[in-house]
């Protein structure tokens, strides 16, 4: 009856799964010459992965040779490979199968003549609704989901049923969120998105061709990024702590939390992080005094996270730009309908040593006048909005500005535009 627990099943290809434990059993049998093998099977509970593994007393491992064991073309050393034979390929490949379903593979012996235990981790419980095969990558969503306001923060989980619980509680809490079940596409969203905070469970499904393949190799490279140095991160997991240490230490900074997750001790660790790690509010100079653009950009850009000064266009805002634009983070300039004043306002720009990025927001969706056109094609804007796209993306609007307005943004190969 056990077996047809739902929350026993094993979210992992059966194929895979056979050949990954099939070459453990070959391994201990080929490296343990007499002795004895023993293969088990645990689900500890309520940390949502069962672990596999098989432990014999054959020739074990050196320190060295478990730190080069998933090398490829690595088998312990020349005389074991010349004695037992092998190409070195099996490891890796095996962690390359055991990663592709959401898994960690381990590796630990006492020393030579001491035995050897390799073990892998295979998640529990198939989400309601789960889509396609293991491995299949999902389809991109960069929605942010929640609150209109509050601290956004990335879910990076490949369990759909937890993933929509985490979502849940905290926008109940009051932060807005975005989720995506894959390490390497986390890295990719959390440069635009710059969160307040990274949800990431440790073991996380990756291609053999991926560059990250966990939450703590995600950890490890935001960490080591200067773009994205200081984006908080909170380690999830069910597995050993000290194992997660060994594959790697965790920055310094980072938290775990250990599986299964606690309302209160996760909103209590998450609203801890948040506040030690607030970034000030994005200074932003829109120049224009529109009644209606100024209320739109308003809506947009919450108070919390964005200070905005408004100045009128002219001599007023030559002043500005000359004596005070260094205390701004961004600015947001409406391309007149005349191409003197707006050549103006650029030149101004050109002569300050570090300009702030310029984003053009305007009723129009293109400029109408060629010359401003042309102009505007001259000078690096960011991006041209309209006040349509603003009003139907108030997010991605105010993302945009955050991102550019932080010392920590990274370009974009192109801009987020609605129009040429």
């Amino acid at each position: 009856d056990a077996l047809e627990d739902e929350r026993l099943a094993e979210r992992a290809d059966a194929q895979r799964q056979h050949q990954v434990l099939r070459h453990q059993v070959d391994n201990a049998i080929k490296f343990t010459p007499s002795g004895t093998i023993t293969l088990a099977c645990v689900a500890p509970e309520a940390a949502g992965y069962a672990r596999f593994e098989v432990r014999d007393s054959g020739i074990g491992m050196t320190a060295d040779q478990l730190d080069r064991a998933f090398e490829r073309f690595v088998q312990g050393d020349g005389s074991a490979t010349r004695k037992f034979g092998g190409t070195g390929l099996g490891l890796s490949l095996v962690r390359d199968l055991v990663q592709m379903m959401g898994g960690v593979v381990q590796l630990a012996s006492d020393g030579e003549g001491k035995g050897s235990v390799a073990s892998f981790t295979l998640p529990l419980g198939w989400a309601a609704n789960a889509k396609g095969p293991v491995g299949a990558p999902a389809e991109p969503d960069d929605r942010i989901l929640g609150p209109s306001t509050g601290p956004l923060v990335l879910v990076v989980d490949d369990d759909e049923a937890f993933t929509s619980w985490l979502r849940a509680i905290l926008h109940a809490d009051g932060f807005r969120t975005a989720a995506t079940d894959s390490a390497e596409r986390a890295w990719m969203m959390a440069r635009p998105l710059h969160p307040s905070a990274l949800l990431v469970d440790h073991a996380l499904p990756a291609s053999p061709n991926a560059r990250i393949r966990s939450g703590a190799e995600l950890a490890r490279h935001l960490a080591g990024n200067r773009t994205t140095s200081d984006l908080p991160v909170i380690v999830l997991s069910g597995h050993d702590p000290v194992q997660i240490e060994v594959e790697g230490a965790l920055p310094k900074g980072v938290s775990l939390l250990r599986k299964p997750v606690h309302r209160e001790d996760l909103l209590l660790t998450l609203w801890r992080t948040v506040a030690a790690n607030r970034r000030r509010a994005v200074r932003v100079l829109l120049a224009n005094e529109d009644p209606r653009l100024v209320s739109i950009v308003r809506r947009a850009l919450p108070e919390a996270e964005f200070d905005l000064a408004i100045e009128t266009a002219g001599p007023a805002l030559l002043e500005v730009i000359d004596a005070q634009i260094r205390h701004f983070d961004v600015v947001l300039l409406e391309p007149t309908a005349e191409v003197a004043p707006l050549r103006r306002v650029l030149d101004a720009l050109a002569q300050q040593d570090a300009p702030p990025p310029v984003l053009a927001i305007a009723e129009a969706e293109r400029y109408e006048n060629p010359e401003i056109a042309d102009l505007v094609s001259e000078w690096p804007i960011q991006g041209h909005y309209s006040t349509a796209l603003v009003q139907s993306a108030p997010q991605a609007f105010a993302s945009r500005v955050r991102s550019l307005g932080s010392s920590l943004a990274m370009p974009e190969e192109g801009p987020a535009t609605d129009a040429a």
